[in-house]
């Protein structure tokens, strides 16, 4: 599934950073819901699945849920914000 998105090299890049465990617990369905939502709200989706593989581990409503209150934290430049400092997404994990 992540070969639909990530070229060789990254796929390698991801294959070091994450658990094999985690990895297997991607759900195909799951990750295209929210690889899509992604697309019309940032332009950082192939950053977000280097890495922050990870968050794509939530059902997407609540990746949605938790990104739209990211959102509403960094304000309306958001995404401006993200792409100068993508650790902002460290704190879906809290949310």
């Amino acid at each position: 599934m992540l070969k639909n998105y990530l070229d060789e090299e990254e796929l390698a890049q991801i294959y070091e950073t994450f658990e094999p465990s985690m990895l297997e617990s991607l759900d195909e369905k799951n990750m295209n819901e929210i690889i899509e939502y992604l697309n019309k709200n940032v332009t950082i989706t192939k950053d977000i699945l280097l890495y922050y593989l990870d968050l794509f581990t939530f059902e997407s409503k609540e990746f949605i849920r938790k990104f739209e209150r990211l959102k509403s934290i960094l304000g309306e430049n958001y995404s401006i914000l993200l792409e100068e400092n993508i650790d902002f997404l460290e704190r879906m994990y809290k949310l």
